[in-house]
């Protein structure tokens, strides 16, 4: 496999960073617990890494998310009336950022990000992705000009992106698709 500099130093920062917050997913494993031993994870996460590297194989347990159903509005009767929150394990999360680090600025700077996509890029939070609407509105306004708005529920909206289009497109990048293709491929959800 292509070699890439994946350090302890660097998965400790990721362990460490977690959210104390944020759900535990199917594997049961809490970020209060993973935080509070990242600096004896990081090393078997680091090799663990540079394994997902040279096989390009995701853990199978990292691909299950579980479902929680969360109310939006109307009814609660009707299951329309519900989104889905995808769980994840939180070791997942920290791979995906620490696998990140090495393939992200490649994509940025290839011009593979649209000129509006928030997700996944540096500085371009969901707050910015907010401020930058309303600053386009008001700009808009400023003009004369009338603003139409329509909000859609975009959930899930990366697992309907054509897989075939998704890895030819990171081929042409320059970037090796074949640990996207196995994440991508055969994950499962279970509601809870």
């Amino acid at each position: 496999c292509n070699f890439l500099q994946i350090r302890s130093r660097n998965a400790l920062y990721f362990l460490a960073s977690l959210d104390c917050a944020s759900s535990t997913g199917p594997d049961g494993l809490s970020t209060i617990f993973l935080r509070n031993l990242a600096d004896v994870l990081c090393f078997p996460f680091a090799r663990l890494a540079r394994r997902i590297l040279c096989t390009g194989r995701w853990p199978a347990s990292w691909k299950q998310h579980w479902i929680c159903p969360l109310h939006k509005r109307k009814s609660r009767s009707s299951p329309s009336n519900y989104r889905g929150l995808q769980l994840t394990s939180q070791l997942s999360k920290a791979m995906e950022r620490l696998l990140g680090v090495h393939f992200l600025p490649q994509l940025a700077l290839s011009g593979n990000f649209g000129t509006n996509q928030f997700a996944y890029r540096r500085f371009h939070c969901a707050r910015v992705a907010i401020l930058y609407v309303l600053l386009t509105w008001l700009r808009a306004l400023a003009k004369g000009c009338k603003v139409g708005v329509y909000c859609s529920d975009v959930a899930a909206a990366f697992d309907r992106v054509s897989t075939f289009k998704l890895l030819q497109k990171l081929r042409c990048s320059s970037v090796h698709p074949k640990i996207i293709a196995h994440w991508l491929v055969g994950r499962r959800g279970e509601v809870i």
